[in-house]
C-alpha cells in the first residue's frame, strides 16, 4: 500500500532496506535517509529514482572503515514543517573518521564547523562541497577537530574562514577549490605546526599574501586555475 499523501520522508539508522520499496509519488517533497547500509549498485538505482525529487538527501554509511558520504540535491530549505532544521549533525556517529558532504542547501546557511569540530573528535578527512552550505562566515573555534589532517573546502559561497587558534592542531593537506568569494586565507594557517600542504584551485580573486607567507615558511603551496585539477576525497566502493 502507497501512502499516496505522504510529503517527507526522514528516517535514521537504517540497516536494512530496498529500492523497491520507496516510490516517487507525485506528493513527496523531500526523503532524507541517514547512516543506511547498501552496495554501491543500489545506492546508484536509488539515485536515478529520486532524480526528478525537489529534495532528498542520502547518508551513505561505511560502518566498517568509519565513513560517510552525504549525497544529493536540496531546496532551499529542506522541505520540512515548522522549520525543523536537517540533518541533525548530532546524529552523526561520533567515531567517524572521514566525512563527505556534497548535498546542496543541506546544511543552509547555518556554519557546521563548530559542531562537527566539538561531535567528530576522530574525524581525520572532511570535504564540505557543492555549496552544501550557503553562509558567508566558516569559523573553527579553539579545539575543534584535533584528529583532522585533511580538508577539503569545494564550491562553497563563503568569504571569510576563521580558524581560530588551537582549532585543527594535526591538519596537514587543504585543498580549497572554487570558494571564488573567498577573500583570504585565514591567518591561523601559518600557527598550524603539522601543515605540509595546501592547494588553491580555480580562486582567480584570492589574495595571495597568505599563500606567499606559507611559501615562504617552508609549506608547499599549488595553485592551479583550473578546476580540472581538483581531486574529490576519495570514497570507497564497498563496506569491506
Amino acid at each position: 500500500m502507497y501512502f499516496l499523501l505522504l510529503k517527507y520522508v526522514h528516517i535514521y539508522k537504517v540497516e536494512s532496506w530496498s529500492v523497491q520499496n520507496i516510490t516517487t509519488q507525485s506528493n513527496l517533497k523531500s526523503v532524507f535517509i541517514l547512516l543506511a547500509t547498501n552496495m554501491p549498485k543500489q545506492w546508484e538505482a536509488m539515485i536515478d529514482i529520486m532524480d526528478g525529487n525537489p529534495s532528498w538527501c542520502f547518508g551513505k554509511h561505511y560502518q566498517i572503515i568509519k565513513q560517510l558520504e552525504m549525497v544529493g540535491k536540496c531546496e532551499d530549505r529542506f522541505g520540512v514543517p515548522n522549520d525543523l532544521q536537517l540533518p541533525d549533525l548530532f546524529l552523526l556517529p561520533h567515531n567517524l573518521r572521514r566525512l563527505k558532504i556534497s548535498c546542496p542547501n543541506l546544511l543552509n546557511d547555518e556554519d557546521p564547523m563548530p559542531t562537527l569540530g566539538s561531535w567528530l573528535t576522530f574525524l581525520n578527512v572532511l570535504e564540505i562541497g557543492v555549496k552544501s552550505y550557503t553562509g558567508a562566515t566558516m569559523t573553527c573555534p579553539s579545539g575543534g577537530f584535533p584528529d583532522l589532517y585533511n580538508l577539503v573546502l569545494h564550491d562553497l559561497d563563503i568569504e571569510e574562514w576563521i580558524l581560530e587558534d588551537g582549532a585543527m592542531p594535526k591538519l596537514r593537506i587543504v585543498t580549497l577549490c572554487k570558494c571564488t568569494k573567498l577573500k583570504a586565507l585565514p591567518q591561523g594557517l601559518q600557527q598550524l605546526k603539522e601543515l605540509k600542504k595546501v592547494k588553491v584551485i580555480a580562486m582567480p580573486e584570492l589574495d595571495q599574501v597568505q599563500c606567499y607567507l606559507l611559501h615562504k615558511a617552508g609549506r608547499e603551496v599549488i595553485i592551479r586555475s583550473s578546476e580540472e585539477d581538483f581531486e574529490h576525497v576519495q570514497i570507497p566502493k564497498d563496506d569491506r
